[in-house]
């Protein structure tokens, strides 16, 4: 059997067809790696932001914990016994004021089981004398909190103010 022989343009034709599917082949076969590879850098980039987002929430974990801790040993440094409606009377005798308030430490919806609650009422006031007692309140390495300034206003003969303010602070732990 003899070998056909082709034209020259017969073989131009079969060369270009040749190299045609030579380049579809292997632009097809090149696809799935691309992909894969640019999916890669995706999930690298995806992971890295993970990472990122990790380190930062490691560090307000551990801010959070160092705060934690500072409480914690606050509390414990105030002693056991630590009373705040005692607390809270001390400031005012230190500051003259009890014949001008009232104390109420009744159990609230507001303060949890973890929390001591006392509501401060006074009556005829000034301002310096206000700011005075919330510093001696403050001053102090107690944990107390303002929780609510349910009101200031003058009284109604002019000579100082009425306010109501409730004060929490953190119960001792029992060990």
């Amino acid at each position: 059997m003899s070998k056909p022989k082709l034209q020259k343009r017969e073989k131009a034709v079969l060369a270009i067809g040749a190299a045609l599917l030579v380049i579809a082949l292997g632009y097809h076969l090149g696809q799935k790696p691309l992909a894969e590879y640019e999916q890669s850098q995706l999930e690298v980039q995806r992971a890295r932001t993970r990472l990122e987002e990790a380190r930062l929430w490691r560090e307000e974990v551990t801010i959070e914990r160092a705060g934690q801790e500072e409480l914690q040993r606050r509390i414990k440094a105030r002693g056991r016994r630590f009373d705040l409606l005692t607390y809270v009377q001390g400031a005012l005798d230190a500051a003259k004021l009890q014949d001008r308030s009232s104390l109420d430490s009744r159990r609230s919806v507001i303060a949890p089981r973890d929390l001591a609650q006392v509501e401060l009422a006074l009556r005829g006031v000034s301002l310096e004398e206000l700011v005075g007692l919330l510093h001696r309140i403050y001053a102090g390495e107690n944990l107390v909190v303002l929780y609510k300034l349910t009101h200031i206003r003058p009284e109604r003969d002019g000579k100082g103010l009425i306010c109501k303010i409730t004060f929490l602070a953190p119960r001792s732990q029992q060990t």
